[in-house]
């Protein structure tokens, strides 16, 4: 009789067959693979196109919103030839934001930035970067950025958080509206999160 162990292990095969198979498949188009996600029914609230994994096609990287606001998924969708798209990484429960998110991809990272305060007195929002590891398929957290500032007393706050190297800095802004690093140190560092099955919960520290 298989032990606790084997039937884990068993378990955690058939997990990543299951997956290895989603990620491969072929869709027409964008809405196609959304539909192939678990209840992959939502709104694209924000996206962003660009090449996240090296391969000189471009990727897409959504936000989805189901039900208005109840669960929020963060996907990203590889491009492939002839148009076409396969699941690349989900996070089926990402982070909220108050306001509105904004996600951008630059020279290889997806930023997914969330704004939970923007009005005419201050601005607040928390920004993830994430990018792609080719030896596990799938994009890994590498950054943390967190900013605050007041219009109204000139209040600004500004914390990076490096999860590759362990770096943390606070900056402040200068009057010549640079901003320079005023508090900073190292924490010990972990296995990076992966973006699929990624859980904001994680980042508490």
């Amino acid at each position: 009789m298989p032990n606790i162990y084997q039937v884990c292990a068993t378990l955690i095969l058939a997990i990543l067959a299951v997956t290895a198979t989603a990620q491969s498949k072929e869709f027409a188009s964008q809405s196609d693979a959304i539909a192939a996600i678990p209840s992959g029914d939502g709104w694209v609230w924000t996206q962003d196109a660009g090449d996240l994994n090296g391969d000189g096609l471009k990727d897409v990287a959504m936000i989805l919103t189901h039900n208005g606001l109840e669960r929020i998924s963060l996907v990203v969708l590889a491009g492939l030839p002839g148009e076409r798209y396969s699941v690349l990484s989900v996070s089926p429960r990402y982070c909220t934001a108050q306001k509105f998110f904004n996600l951008t991809i630059d020279k290889g990272s997806l930023f997914a930035q969330a704004v939970n305060a923007a009005d005419s007195s201050h601005i607040g929002s928390t920004t993830l970067q994430f990018r792609f590891n080719p030896k596990i398929n799938d994009l890994e957290l590498i950054g943390q950025e967190d900013v605050s500032e007041s219009y109204e007393d000139g209040e600004y706050y500004r914390h990076s958080i490096n999860n590759v190297n362990g770096a943390w800095k606070i900056y402040q802004r200068e009057s010549g509206g640079r901003s320079k690093p005023i508090k900073s140190g190292v924490f010990k560092v972990l296995p990076l999160h992966r973006l699929n099955g990624f859980d904001c919960d994680s980042l508490e520290r």
